[in-house]
């Protein structure tokens, strides 16, 4: 489909996709504000029924009026036929063999647009099909567009990030509903040097060029807006806001959505408070018109580790922060039950917070898109599985030629202990009871392994670049077979981790051995933290107090 030069700007006439999806937080850091040279990506698949593994399709060839049978990524259902291309592309998880990078998060948007009768492609297809198309980021705009324009867009409003080694898109979509067939869309790249994110609420605004980026938009996103009543037919087109009109902000969705985005941008700011400090307002729902500009500069370039400890944040530290109140329960606990929102008896409304670390991650990554590497390793992305605060990242490869079995396809409903998903579950379930007791256990042997898995990546991008010249099919086995071992390695290590924390720390108890000879460990018993034994006390009074003078006579 040709670019058309419309009012300065470059539109391309494609249509959008619409999926209540799942409920996802995505970081952007492009090569100019990272101290790695590299663009950097960020996921976090979050959902209560999602089973996390990493997908995988092969580099293949197909024949002439070979189809696609197109299933639901979220609810597995058959959503039809589309046309096969003659050659798909190696895809490992949410990364291509050429360093192409597509990650999502859901908005849902326009109550009238979240069904359009008849469409094929729901959010996740969208992404995986044109992961094993498209080489860069603008043929994978192209991409997605056109398969959207063609078979229909069969989910609600959703965000995308695009990237690839040179530039990195935020593209937003949302189908037409019975309206029409396809969506209306808009994209925005954003300029080396800064940072962005977004987290299940549409974050481009204005459709004109700040001349540091450059926009794309579907022909009728302003058009089709007006037609469905919801733009003025006498406003201005340079007064259209996409996020406004297609998905307006509420206050849950600054407060349980754009807070993320806002925590993000805090910790790349923190040397200057005045750059997101005057956003607090919005993200705790006191101004809503005070949005949140798309892109910021970090003051400094962000380290890799900066960019991990923004994925496992609980907005330790800040107004949001909801570790220590009685939600926390007796140990701290920095997360909240679902659902998002509750009641009580009177009719009142409540909510929890919503950090980017959750409970419900089914999977996570962190993908580094290089330049000047052979294409098998454009894309490094290191995944994990469940809560990102818990989980280990493994390095795997865009170019990889098999996945580690343990980290394959499983289902949320049959336990199966030799799968990642299940291991790194069991960890995280059995700390969050006594979160500020076991937690700091899990994260030194996370902090320990993770050092060993950034080491090993380093190791096999060395290994790999002198194979490369001499035997490329060579280079590629040696780096699935380094991947694959070593992540079947870490998880049989996470599983006796977790028979460790079992022992040290089953029924309230803190057991130790200083001396391997002791038959008996010694015990330690902690008991609640002094803030929950003052809470014991002003809800009960004295029903538990132990009479002084019985107290004594007893020591």
């Amino acid at each position: 489909m040709p670019l058309l030069r419309f009012g300065g700007l470059f539109t391309l006439t494609l249509l959008c996709v619409l999926s209540m999806g799942e409920s996802c937080t995505c970081f952007i850091v492009t090569p100019g504000a990272s101290q790695v040279g590299a663009m950097q990506v960020t996921y976090a698949a979050d959902s209560h029924t999602l089973y996390g593994y990493l997908q995988f399709w092969p580099r293949s060839r197909h024949s002439d009026g070979e189809v696609i049978n197109v299933t639901d990524w979220d609810s597995g259902l058959f959503r039809g036929v589309i046309r096969q291309v003659p050659l798909t592309y190696n895809v490992v998880g949410n990364v291509n063999e050429f360093g192409l990078c597509i990650t999502e998060s859901t908005w849902g948007g326009l109550a009238e647009l979240a069904h359009q009768p008849g469409a094929i492609l729901d959010y996740g297809s969208l992404i995986y099909i044109t992961l094993q198309r498209a080489a860069s980021a603008q043929e994978a705009l192209q991409v997605m567009t056109d398969l959207v324009a063609e078979y229909g867009y069969a989910s609600e409003g959703e965000t995308f990030t695009v990237a690839d080694p040179e530039e990195v898109w935020v593209l937003e979509m949302i189908g037409k509903g019975e309206h029409g067939k396809g969506a209306v869309w808009a994209a925005k790249r954003i300029p080396d040097g800064y940072i962005s994110a977004h987290a299940n609420q549409a974050r481009i605004q204005t459709l004109e060029s700040e001349g540091i980026d450059q926009v794309l938009f579907s022909d009728d996103v302003i058009d089709f807006a007006r037609r469905i009543g919801r733009f003025p037919t006498e406003a201005q087109d340079d007064l259209f806001s996409f996020s406004d009109v297609y998905n307006p902000i509420t206050y849950l969705a600054a407060r349980a959505c754009e807070g993320r985005v806002w925590d993000f941008f805090r910790r790349a700011t923190a040397a200057d408070q005045s750059i997101m400090g005057p956003y607090l307002d919005y993200v705790t729902g006191r101004n809503l018109t005070k949005r949140m500009p798309l892109y910021i500069k970090p003051v400094a370039p962000l380290s890799t580790s900066d960019i991990v400890d923004a994925m496992r944040s609980h907005y330790e530290n800040t107004p949001l922060a909801f570790d220590q109140d009685v939600g926390a329960e007796a140990f701290g606990l920095p997360y909240r039950w679902r659902p998002l929102t509750w009641q009580l008896d009177d009719g009142r409304t409540f909510f929890n917070e919503r950090a980017a670390a959750t409970q419900q991650t089914g999977f996570s990554l962190l993908a580094q898109l290089r330049r000047g590497v052979p294409d098998p390793i454009k894309a490094l992305q290191f995944f994990a599985v469940d809560d990102t605060d818990s989980s280990v990242m493994i390095p795997v490869y865009g170019g990889m030629a098999l996945v580690p079995p343990s980290y394959g396809p499983g289902s949320i409903s049959v336990f199966e202990p030799e799968k990642a998903f299940w291991a790194f579950n069991m960890v995280a379930n059995f700390a969050y009871a006594r979160y500020a007791i076991i937690n700091p256990d899990v994260r030194r042997r996370q902090g320990a392994l993770e050092a060993q898995q950034w080491k090993l990546a380093v190791e096999i991008d060395e290994e790999f670049t002198r194979l490369w010249g001499e035997d490329q099919i060579k280079a590629v086995a040696m780096m699935t077979t380094a991947c694959v071992s070593n992540a079947e390695s870490l998880v049989l290590e996470w599983r006796r981790f977790y028979g460790e924390l079992f022992v040290k720390f089953m029924d309230g108890n803190i057991k130790t051995k200083d001396n391997p000879e002791q038959l008996l460990p010694d015990v330690e018993q902690p008991g609640y933290r002094l803030e929950w034994r003052e809470r014991i006390v002003r809800e009960t009074g004295e029903r538990y107090r132990f009479p002084a003078d019985m107290f004594t006579s007893q020591q």
